[in-house]
């Protein structure tokens, strides 16, 4: 089982970006650490409390049991040797293997800034000689999921099938920010872009639901007989 670290700009990023994901990863046993480089107020409807209870209740859903907040600053988002030393400490804390975080092409300079922060951690946590608490880690992957404010088509490298289960449980992971999308006439839309998003994903590998990633490396592939 591998350790697994998702990276969000603000409370509700990772669930959009690949919150049924992590609900089946974490129904099968794997560790996932999850890490909000804000706490993403101010806004207009939410407080640093209610942002807090809504993470918890998101949590709570989709099996999260390790989250953390940076307290980097909203809407200013940048990419610092503070940042970058922060978010190394935990992935060497948490020996992580796998990091998944924002792709870089996006409208949002909060979500470029977050892909910025997370290759500069991966490479601070791996580094031996450095003033940083805990082991040097090597995180082996990063790849990137598709929560976006840029009317883009992106172009999935792969296509991870979301169950049932793990679909119903992202969407009601996602209805506890109600601050951010119930209660924000702006943002009324994003639940049926996000069904929609994850129709089209799984459709693209036969599936009814799944969620896309980009990937910056070629994917290994053991066995022909494991593609579908």
């Amino acid at each position: 089982m591998a350790n697994i670290m998702a990276i969000g700009a603000h409370p509700d990023d990772i669930e959009i970006g690949c919150g049924a994901t992590i609900y089946d990863l974490i129904k099968n046993g794997n560790e996932v650490v999850c890490v909000d480089l804000t706490d993403g107020e101010p806004t207009p409807q939410g407080t640093r409390e209610i942002r807090q209870q809504e993470t918890s209740k998101a949590n709570d859903i989709l099996g999260i049991t390790k989250r953390y907040c940076l307290d980097l600053p909203n809407r200013v988002l940048m990419d610092t040797e503070d940042a970058r030393r922060s978010l190394a400490v935990l992935m060497r804390k948490h020996k992580t293997e796998i990091v998944l975080s924002h792709i870089e092409l996006d409208a949002h300079p909060d979500h470029v800034a977050a892909f910025q922060i997370t290759r500069g951690a991966i490479l601070l946590s791996r580094i031996v000689k450095i003033d940083l608490e805990f082991e040097a880690n090597r995180p082996q992957k990063v790849f990137y999921f598709l929560c976006s404010h840029m009317r883009h088509a992106y172009q999935p490298s792969f296509v991870v099938p979301s169950s049932e289960d793990a679909f119903q449980a992202k969407m009601n992971a996602f209805r506890q920010y109600e601050s951010q999308f119930f209660k924000n006439k702006d943002n009324h839309e994003v639940e049926s872009m996000l069904t929609s998003r994850m129709q089209y994903f799984g459709s693209l590998v036969r599936k009814p639901y799944g969620e896309g990633f980009v990937s910056d490396e070629p994917i290994l592939v053991r066995d022909l007989n494991t593609v579908m």
